[in-house]
């Protein structure tokens, strides 16, 4: 009775947890960013799947961009704001990823994290970026994805044939 008792509980929380998570997505797809954050901050509270964990990592995004777009504030309040978000983002992409480490989509949202920042020429975005991105076609082989992430790294960098060979690589995948 207890082993019942104790699996329907868990059981209850995950399906909490998974009503949370959709109710999360909902929000953030319709761009209310505060509400997202309150469902999926609550969702993985009740069940910490990668899953959960990288769509926070999306949000922390959208957030960003925010805050990059946002006019009338001052400069130090905005710093100290995408400071803040940014290291929560990077936090979330690095649960998501000790999670699940065999899943090559938690790579590829580590890695969009560093690809957003490179334009700040914040000093190792782009290692760390690359070398999530490298992660993710060790996992997944036979997806073109991370090459293509992998060339818009090197647009960033202003090296145009290094990504004109991961664009060749990701058409040959293709």
């Amino acid at each position: 009775i207890v082993l019942g008792i104790s699996w329907f509980s868990v059981q209850a929380q995950k399906y909490y947890a998974a009503v949370l998570y959709g109710q999360g997505v909902r929000s953030l797809t319709a761009g209310s960013l505060g509400e997202a954050e309150g469902y999926l901050v609550r969702a993985v509270r009740f069940d910490r799947r990668d899953l959960y964990f990288r769509s926070l990592t999306e949000l922390g995004l959208a957030r960003l961009g925010e805050i990059v777009n946002r006019q009338g504030a001052r400069p130090e309040e905005l710093r100290a704001q995408f400071q803040n978000i940014l290291a929560e983002t990077i936090g979330n992409a690095q649960q998501a990823n000790s999670l699940n480490p065999v899943d090559a989509l938690n790579w590829m949202s580590l890695g969009r994290v560093y690809e957003a920042i490179l334009p700040f020429r914040i000093q190792g975005a782009a290692d760390f970026a690359k070398n999530s991105y490298s992660e993710a076609l060790k996992r997944f082989p036979s997806n073109p994805e991370p090459y293509l992430a992998q060339a818009r790294v090197e647009i960033l960098e202003g090296r145009t044939k290094e990504a004109k060979d991961f664009l060749l690589k990701a058409v040959e995948l293709k």
